[in-house]
């Protein structure tokens, strides 16, 4: 590596490793389910567009492009917990957060961060609500055994 090279913060680093984790799993699992969830019609026309890109260009072009794509996202996760910074808080960095980003890119594509972490917020607060909401609190009196 020669000095002109660019150097990747550990972020940077694991951004880009979650990207692609994210984008093999969405092109190995053609018509299949992600972690036992049913792929909806909008999610399936994503992994399509992805699927697509990686026989276009081949696994390390689309490795290659998950450098720029973990620079996108850490954009996207600077902007919605700027907002508030617990709003990913109980949510997987790499198995929710990052494929929630990435759900709103086509491979021809990177939308504006800002437009997206919007999109993103809105999505995890709807998700903490139902998530962890009241209505999936329990209470009881101390020192009983829940059925």
């Amino acid at each position: 590596m020669t000095d002109s090279d660019k150097k990747f913060s550990y972020l940077e680093v694991e951004a880009a490793l979650c990207v692609w984790e994210c984008l093999l799993e969405w092109t190995s699992l053609a018509g299949g389910d992600v972690h036992g969830a049913a792929i909806n019609d909008d999610e399936d026309s994503v992994h399509t567009a992805w699927i697509a890109e990686r026989e276009r260009v081949g696994s390390v072009a689309l490795r290659h492009q998950s450098m720029a794509l973990g620079e996108w996202c850490l954009e996207v996760y600077d902007l919605c917990t700027k907002r508030d910074k617990n709003i990913f808080d109980g949510y997987a960095y790499d198995w929710e957060v990052i494929p929630a980003m990435l759900s709103h890119v086509a491979p021809d594509d990177m939308p504006d961060p800002a437009n997206i972490a919007r999109l993103v917020f809105d999505e995890f607060k709807r998700r903490a609500h139902n998530d962890f909401g009241p209505q999936n609190r329990t209470t009881r009196p101390m020192g009983t055994v829940p059925q």
